[in-house]
């Protein structure tokens, strides 16, 4: 063992000497390059040296990058157009916490890729993925869009580094649980003043009632859960009123989306969760569901005056036509219709797929005219369309896996040093229940916040089960 250990440490200083010296010698011809021929580019020279600065100091400091992995999405989930400096950069940094935690862990430490049935599933699905990369281009799709897309998946290879932080890590879950809380508290400031300016710069009372800060739900609904949970499980006075003001706030974020979709998933999975925890917690979600509401109206009323009248009938309007929208929606019938000719295309190839950034195409009753785009609503239809088959079984059979894992966990007494951990299975369990029904007309499995949400879910169940099976 000793000898193997050596023999790691040579290979890897000599190794690393050289791509050193290459990494060098390839910064110096690129400056060197750029002074000749854009020198417009070099003022951004020091904001990546000291971005690079800051990456070899958090990558000696374990935990402390998982948590800046994790909470520096927060400022690149606006959805704007184009890529901007801070989406490169984060992207530079995810991509080089993947790539040197995969190599060091898998390759250099030889430790395996899976340990348990759903780390062979996702596994599994990576491959596949790989596999259908050719498609893109016999079907004649967007390589801009696959590219965007593979980026996306990129952040579900966190799955292995948050579950080996919650599994094996003192403080592991903590970090995981205040990195997925600082992007919430993030999103949620930013939505309140984009919603403050919505209300400030509004003329006509319909204004009031249709403003919405329609922004990445999924980072305000997780953390609400978590909250939510938090509060339940609470046991002293101090903790509940932390707890109850974070679920309070977070409620309210997701309120002010005026997402149906997402109001709906978080209500059906609150019932879930009604149905699995003990009695004697059931009566702390009455409790802060009505504190919840009254807080939040007495608050706005406050500081909103009458106004608050006006973003309330909006939300009762909003609220009252989930029944009907079905029928009366033009958004979710054209979501419905757009299902429809997705399916057509699946059955000229449900065994392969289609690849990503395939466009497809299908007529648009909002627009009035037939167009052809890649994007897909229905989360479901759009792994199938992309992966075929084989990919749909190894990515919901990986979901599916983790969902009965978080029930069984929930259901399981867990040691009083494994509080925490209880908190996050069941929180884990309740969004990943909503995103179960939210995926139906709002795709979570496209776009990088969202897969960024179920990442760190699943790594958090999964974590504690296997931490379950050390003691």
């Amino acid at each position: 063992m000793l000898v193997d250990e050596t023999l790691g440490d040579t290979w890897l200083f000599n190794w690393g000497r050289v791509v050193l010296v290459g990494l060098l010698a390839t910064g110096l011809l690129l400056t060197f390059y750029l002074t000749v021929l854009a020198p417009e580019v070099l003022p951004f020279f020091p904001v990546l040296l000291l971005s690079g600065l800051a990456a070899w100091v958090l990558f000696r400091y374990p935990l402390w990058n998982l948590f800046f992995v994790l909470a520096l999405f927060a400022p690149t989930a606006e959805l704007d157009d184009g890529r901007q400096l801070d989406e490169i950069l984060y992207a530079l940094y995810l991509v080089t916490y993947v790539v040197v935690w995969h190599v060091r862990h898998h390759f250099l430490e030889r430790r395996p890729w899976s340990d348990c049935t759903a780390d062979r599933l996702l596994l599994g699905f990576f491959i596949w993925i790989g596999a259908t990369l050719p498609l893109t281009y016999i079907f004649g799709g967007s390589f801009a869009d696959q590219f965007a897309e593979l980026y996306a998946w990129t952040s579900f290879l966190l799955y292995w580094p948050i579950k080996q932080a919650v599994a094996s890590k003192p403080h592991g879950l903590r970090t995981v649980l205040m990195g997925v809380l600082a992007i919430g508290l993030f999103v949620l400031v930013r939505n309140i003043l984009s919603y403050a300016e919505t209300l400030n710069n509004a003329t006509q009372a319909w204004q009031v009632i249709k403003g919405r800060a329609v922004m990445n739900e999924s980072l305000l609904m997780v953390p609400a859960f978590i909250t939510f949970v938090a509060f339940i499980h609470a046991e002293s006075w101090k903790h509940r009123l932390i707890s109850g003001i974070g679920f309070g706030l977070f409620f309210t974020g997701l309120i002010l989306t005026q997402s149906r979709g997402y109001w709906a998933a978080f209500l059906l999975a609150t019932i879930g969760l009604f149905v699995v925890i003990p009695w004697h917690y059931k009566k702390r979600i009455i409790v802060v569901g009505i504190g919840t509401i009254a807080l939040t109206g007495i608050i706005g009323l406050a500081i909103l005056g009458d106004v608050i009248m006006l973003i309330a009938a909006g939300m009762w309007e909003r609220l009252t036509s989930i029944g009907s929208a079905a029928t009366g929606d033009i958004s979710l019938i054209n979501r419905f219709l757009e299902s429809g000719a997705v399916w057509e295309r699946i059955k000229l190839n449900p065994v392969l797929g289609h690849g990503m950034g395939v466009p497809f195409r299908f007529f648009d009753i909002t627009w009035e005219y037939s167009m052809n785009r890649a994007f897909i609503h229905n989360g479901y239809l759009s792994i199938w369309y992309k992966f075929g088959l084989p990919g749909t079984l190894l990515f919901f059979g990986f979901l599916s896996n983790t969902i009965w894992r978080a029930f069984r966990l929930s259901r399981t007494d867990l040691p009083n040093h494994m509080r925490l951990n209880r908190t996050a299975v069941l929180a884990a369990l309740g969004s990943l229940l909503a995103f179960a029904v939210s995926t139906n007309t709002s795709n979570a499995f496209i776009l990088s916040d969202t897969l960024l949400m179920l990442t760190a879910l699943s790594a958090m169940v999964h974590g504690t089960e296997t931490s379950l099976k050390t003691l």
